[in-house]
């Protein structure tokens, strides 16, 4: 697990980054649908797992959590399944994991069921939950 500081250059505000794996797709149903099945502070080589798995970092901004998938490693079937829209959907719960919302400083976390907007840069998809 890598944590690191970054400085946003509007406000200045340093900020912790994790990074991690994200797992798309709901407990529920093994891993398939829409949201976040697991979130992992593992880095594995990206090529030989499924479509669902995603690097990201993770942040807080303005006491919600903030994950910006990184681009440059996401399979075009990602893309096309998760990413392809405004917006990412989360059909059920997530309870984020408690040594994630540890590392952010951040309460005990649950993501609701919802549609969130996607911003979208040069090298990131990034979601407010």
């Amino acid at each position: 697990m890598q944590t690191a500081a970054a400085c946003t250059a509007s406000t200045g505000i340093t900020k912790k980054q994790i990074e991690a794996t994200v797992v798309l797709g709901l407990i529920s149903r093994k891993c398939r649908g829409k949201g976040i099945c697991s979130i992992t502070m593992e880095s594995p080589d990206l090529k030989n797992q499924p479509c669902n798995h995603v690097s990201a970092l993770l942040s807080r901004t303005d006491s919600k959590l903030t994950i910006s998938v990184i681009k440059a490693v996401v399979k075009n079937c990602t893309r096309l399944a998760f990413f392809s829209s405004d917006f990412f959907e989360v059909e059920e719960a997530f309870v984020v994991p408690q040594v994630v919302s540890n590392l952010l400083s951040m309460e005990d976390y649950t993501i609701a069921p919802g549609r969130y907007r996607i911003h979208e840069t040069k090298r990131y998809w990034t979601i407010a939950f």
